[in-house]
């Protein structure tokens, strides 16, 4: 399997009444949230069970998925993302964590990132430094600071809220 067969693949699930529907909602629209963001019309539920399918693409194939510019393709790439870390290893984990925040320029969009950031980048760190999360927290990219926040969902699910709630000048007392 490749990112081409999930591209067809998606083309396939698409629907123009769900991709118009989906654009209102996510305001792409001139001078909106979203301006330019491109959707074909798959919802979230099918986008899962194509990522179970594909979950096992490399990571080359899942990197041209994520440099897409269509929305879709990108979402299934970190939802496979996601599938990998779940069933990986800790050198897995740690190979898809560097992937992930060397591409953060794709994740950008909130539900691109509430799907993966505390899997990917929250789950790596749960037992880590947080300097990383405090180096995205300052970023000037929107997108950046959002992973940094989600990211620590992971924590609170291991009731860890310090980095939420308190973050660096806390942390660092």
């Amino acid at each position: 399997m490749s990112a081409t067969d999930a591209c067809v693949k998606l083309r396939a699930l698409a629907s123009p009444e769900v991709a118009a529907s989906t654009a209102r909602f996510f305001r792409t629209g001139r001078g909106q949230y979203a301006e330019g963001e491109t959707f074909i019309g798959v919802r979230v539920p099918v986008l899962r069970a194509v990522a179970r399918e594909f979950r096992d693409l490399q990571l080359r194939d899942i990197e041209l998925l994520l440099n897409s510019a269509i929305h879709e393709e990108r979402h299934l790439a970190l939802l496979i993302l996601v599938l990998q870390v779940d069933r990986g290893d800790e050198a897995h984990r740690k190979l898809v964590y560097d992937f992930y925040l060397s591409h953060t320029q794709s994740i950008s969009n909130w539900d691109l990132v509430d799907c993966s950031a505390p899997h990917v980048v929250g789950r790596f760190l749960l037992r880590r430094s947080r300097r990383p999360l405090f180096r995205l927290a300052e970023s000037q990219s929107l997108w950046e600071r959002r992973i940094a926040i989600v990211s620590t969902q992971h924590f609170i699910r291991h009731n860890d809220v310090s980095d939420t709630f308190f973050g660096q000048s806390q942390a660092a007392v």
